[in-house]
């Protein structure tokens, strides 16, 4: 063996089509495993929801009570007795001098405007803890449930089966109108309509 093949370059051999296929499948279903750990950590935010109601259904239920506001008053109305015995609203002659709408030594009224009374409301005819609760619970359910399946999805693409289940859950994904669920489905669209990728699921795409 001469110098010259001895350190002649390697030549470049281009990938089988089958090899491509491989190597995406092998990273979209990589790319569903991180996808689906990402949403079940993001997920967990949904049980401070539920920790709020809980603590919210713990408290007496006269801790949630109804806004209550008086009846609007007329302008002046609210004027004290005026010193010759007729009320603010119609002596001719307060202790002031003033004018007899307003009163001795009486205020205006709030111009017919409700004003909230100083006494508490009616308590709520539920507490609202249990709506927190529903939303928490909710939200971890969905979000832990749509993680496992894409976790199971890319474990499908490994093992080359489960053909449309994949395309349901990359259709459902791009539908979310989710950043990270829409580009996962829509390179998931791209792999698996390849001819040659179909060939790997044949038998096996149910």
């Amino acid at each position: 063996m001469n110098e010259q093949q001895m350190y002649a370059p390697p030549q470049y051999r281009p990938k089988s089509q089958q090899e491509i296929d491989a190597d995406n499948l092998s990273t979209l279903a990589v790319c569903h495993y991180v996808a689906g750990a990402v949403v079940a950590v993001f997920s967990c935010l949904f049980l401070i929801y539920a920790l709020v109601g809980t603590f919210m259904v713990r408290m007496p239920a006269s801790s949630f009570r109804q806004t209550q506001y008086g009846a609007s008053q007329p302008y002046g109305a609210t004027g004290h007795i005026g010193t010759n015995g007729n009320d603010g609203q119609s002596s001719s002659s307060g202790a002031n001098g003033g004018d007899g709408q307003a009163g001795g030594f009486g205020t205006p009224g709030t111009g017919g405007s409700p004003s909230p009374s100083g006494n508490s409301g009616p308590p709520l005819p539920f507490n609202p803890g249990y709506i927190f609760v529903v939303i928490g619970c909710v939200g971890v359910f969905v979000g832990w449930t749509w993680a496992a399946l894409t976790i199971y999805a890319g474990r499908c693409i490994t093992a080359r089966k489960h053909y449309v289940f994949i395309l349901v859950m990359a259709g459902l994904g791009c539908a979310f109108m989710n950043v990270i669920n829409t580009t996962l489905g829509v390179f998931t669209f791209i792999v698996l309509l390849r001819p040659t990728v179909k060939e790997l699921f044949e038998g096996r795409r149910v």
